[in-house]
């Protein structure tokens, strides 16, 4: 952990990000979850921003990646996914590191020319659009050695690096192990020095870990033999004189140091503000009693310019064999943080983290890091940091994220409550960009699942503590593309469905999935092919689809059945079984073509709302926008009312955004630019307000209208977009409240374009697929 001066400059430089009123609070991103991934494999944390690795990403090839993380106040969003500039299968963030706006990520896999699986080390840079940038690549001095592993370990501090190679052989001795300390001067690191251990022996594995902090440098190496034990594990600490190296100045091993120990599997160091420092050190297989591998961690002082000396052994409270207590280590001042990856929970190995605070000369167990619904062999605590002595990150690298993947990966973020307590956060998984998946065309929100789809998938999400986790993906079935998704808890059930289109041999067959949540897994409930190819233009008919659900009802709109006429379908669930009820057809159309009926659908209690959107047409015939009422009366809808524009013309566009709630009404006319909100009493609805805007999205609640302009310019940058939020007046009438804007504004982000809202919280999409579309919450 770096504490000093820098870290006010970077809490300025980063914290500004996130300052602006009205700002989200986390932003969500296409999943991208991969079997074997172990996402959380490495941790590293600085100020709001956090650096995570996924060294075995991309479908089992160990190409990896990282993944960079901003928290606002308690929550931890996705800001960027980093990756080897020249993918291959080198084990991209096996090890990461971040300081201020520099990031260093390991891939100790990486080929170099006449050094198979040598490794390397790549920077990156965080630009002013808090994009992140290679800036350089860092190989092991000449000559590359053959799986020397440089690069699995990393750790920065401001300008200075430094690079664990643990297989490389030193003065003779087969994978001793090194480490190489970098310096930054005019933008690069230029090699400034090479550690190994004094009197290097076969397989030390000297840079298993690396830490430095201002003048300080520690570097493990897990098996080097203490007196006639072996594979004890030694730590050797260097220090820099001013301006000079850093030479040996210790040599750390534990008081009660014992055969395969393997002391240095985690290691931290503190610095405070006077000069004093701390070490920590994890030992993951450590007896204790009659218990094997259960670990243990040490902590060792250093006053001002002197040596550390052993002050504290750390066990569990709960210690049990094959815990490996020490699996990683991180420390805050006070507050030291263990993880212990291989701690029963559920099963063998689900993981956990010991927070342990010094207080009145001694150190206590404070806190045992668990999750009550944590995966067997989730191993969280495989990595694990801390920052603030508030905020804790676990890896969890077997993790696995729904129910037919295995081992993609979490990290588990925990923080310290009001009443001082540790509590369980959220969870942060592996996300997109994916440019072109239009990812948050549709959101659904209900209870505590959130849905978004893309062409892809759809994302369903669940509310934890602080902010919505990863719950599972709903992949689109083979051969197809997902076109709408929605969600709906009831009293008795909570179903997901999923509208998607097969392409045929001649024509693009609609599907319906639906899902219920079974036991914290969602599970296939039914899969059928509503009747929604025409005779006429059966390749346009599943085109655009749109669908709602609510209880046991759901409705399809089908806009571009036989070539643009438009259909709704209604569905009814009895037994668990769906069945078409009803099909609506347009009460306008007369016989026109292209009248698009079904363009827009809102269903809420027993009232419908159907929006019609002409997009051509018989010339002389009435084209213009209408939206339809229903009401269900007996169990059956029943046209209420057609609503258009106060002036009607062709291709008006009324109805293009509709929102439903309750006894209002929100309905977009693109053609004027106008919203129009209606209220209904006695059963019709009556325009009680309007606005002129060029706006995206639509979304009501009983007492704010959300209305996203996606083409918003913001700070001189065009189409950023933004969400204007109207208070309603006991009049019925609106009254302008505060601008929403995404923390990361640029230049067609084009927020807005999609927004549903409950009274807590709003969810909006922005449409740009220059930088990948986004899902961001904001809470009221």
């Amino acid at each position: 952990m770096n504490v000093n001066s820098k870290i006010l400059i970077s809490i300025l430089l980063v914290s500004s990000v996130w300052l602006t009123a009205c700002e989200s609070d986390q932003r969500l991103q296409q999943s991208r979850l991969d079997d074997s991934a172990r996402f959380g494999r490495s941790i590293d944390i600085s100020v709001f921003t956090a650096v995570v690795g996924a060294y075995q990403e991309t479908s089992g090839a160990s190409e990896g990646a990282a993944y960079i993380y901003q928290r606002r106040d308690d929550t931890w969003s996705i800001q960027a996914r980093i990756e080897s500039p020249t993918p291959g299968d080198e084990e991209f963030g096996n090890a990461v590191a971040i300081s201020g706006a520099t990031t260093a990520v390991g891939a100790p896999m990486d080929h170099q020319p006449g050094a198979l699986r040598s490794g390397s080390v790549y920077l990156f840079q965080r630009d002013s659009d808090n994009d992140w940038n290679h800036s350089q690549i860092l190989r092991s001095p000449l000559p590359h050695q053959a799986w020397e592993a440089f690069g699995i370990s990393v750790s920065l501090d401001g300008n200075i690096l430094v690079v664990g190679a643990l297989d490389r052989d030193q003065g003779g001795a087969i994978d001793a192990g090194a480490a190489f300390v970098y310096e930054r001067s005019g933008g690069f690191f230029n090699l400034l020095d090479t550690l190994s251990a004094p009197l290097p022996a076969i397989s030390d594995k000297f840079g298993s870990k690396v830490e430095v902090i201002g003048n300080t440098i520690a570097v493990s190496a897990v098996r080097r033999d203490s007196g006639n034990a072996e594979d004890t594990g030694t730590v050797f600490i260097y220090e820099r004189a001013l301006g000079g190296s850093f030479s040996l100045s210790q040599t750390v091993v534990a008081k009660d140091a014992a055969e395969d120990d393997i002391f240095g599997t985690g290691i931290a160091l503190f610095e405070n503000n006077n000069g004093s420092r701390r070490l920590v050190v994890g030992a993951e297989s450590v007896d204790i009693g009659v218990n094997s591998n259960t670990g243990a961690a040490y902590v060792f002082d250093a006053p001002v310019a002197g040596l550390f000396a052993q002050t504290a052994k750390l066990i569990a409270t709960d210690g049990a064999s094959n815990d490996i207590f020490g699996t990683d280590v991180a420390i805050w001042n006070n507050t030291i943080l263990v993880g212990a990856s291989g701690v029963d929970g559920a099963e063998f190995g689900s993981g956990a983290g010991y927070v342990y605070q010094f207080n009145a000369g001694s150190w206590t167990e404070e806190d045992k890091l668990t999750l009550s619904a944590t995966d067997p062999n989730a191993f969280m605590g495989s990595a694990v940091d801390i920052w603030g002595a508030q905020h804790v990150l676990l890896g969890a690298t077997g993790e696995e994220v729904g129910p037919l993947l295995t081992d993609t990966g979490a990290v588990q973020a925990f923080r310290r409550g009001s009443n001082g307590d540790w509590v369980a956060s959220h969870a942060l998984s592996a996300a997109g960009p994916f440019m072109f998946d239009r990812y948050g065309k549709t959101l659904a929100e209900s209870g505590n699942h959130l849905i978004i789809s893309g062409t892809e998938r759809a994302d369903i999400y669940r509310l934890d503590l602080d902010a919505y986790s990863l719950a599972q993906t709903l992949n689109m079935q083979g051969n197809s593309e997902i076109v709408s998704a929605t969600i709906d808890s009831a009293f008795d059930s909570t179903t997901a469905a999923v509208f998607g289109k097969r392409p045929g041999n001649a024509a693009a067959i609609g599907y319906i999935e639906v899902f219920t949540l079974q036991n914290g897994i969602w599970v296939q409930e039914q899969l059928f092919d509503p009747d929604l190819v025409s005779t006429a233009f059966p390749t346009e008919s599943a085109n655009g689809g749109v669908i709602a659900l609510e209880n046991d009802t759901l409705v399809i709109g089908a806009r571009r059945w036989n070539g643009g006429d438009g259909r709704v379908f209604i569905y009814q669930r009895s037994g668990g079984v769906w069945s078409q009820e009803k099909m609506f057809t347009s009460s306008q159309a007369d016989g026109n073509f292209d009248m698009n009926y079904g363009n827009s659908i809102k269903l809420d209690g027993d009232w419908l709302a159907i929006a019609e959107v002409p997009s051509s047409g018989t010339p002389g015939s009435p084209r213009n926008g209408n939206v339809f009422i229903y009401e269900r009366i007996n169990g059956d809808f029943i046209e209420q009312q057609v609503l258009s524009d106060a002036v009607p013309s062709p291709f008006d566009h009324y109805g293009q955004e509709i929102a439903l709630h309750d006894d209002l009404l929100a309905v977009y006319s693109q053609m004027a630019n106008i919203v129009y909100v209606y209220r209904r009493e006695n059963g019709i609805y009556s325009q009680v307000w309007s606005h002129s805007v060029i706006a995206g999205g639509l979304a009501l609640t009983d007492d704010r209208l959300a209305i996203g302009v996606p083409g918003a310019s913001v700070d001189g940058q065009i189409d950023v977009g933004e969400v204007l939020i109207f208070e309603r007046q006991p009049d019925d009438t609106y009254l302008a409240g505060e601008s929403y804007q995404a923390p990361d504004t640029r230049m067609n982000l084009g927020l807005g374009s999609t927004i549903i809202m409950n009274d807590t919280r709003m969810f909006v999409s922005s449409t740009s697929a220059t930088v990948g579309r986004r899902v961001y919450v904001f809470n009221f």
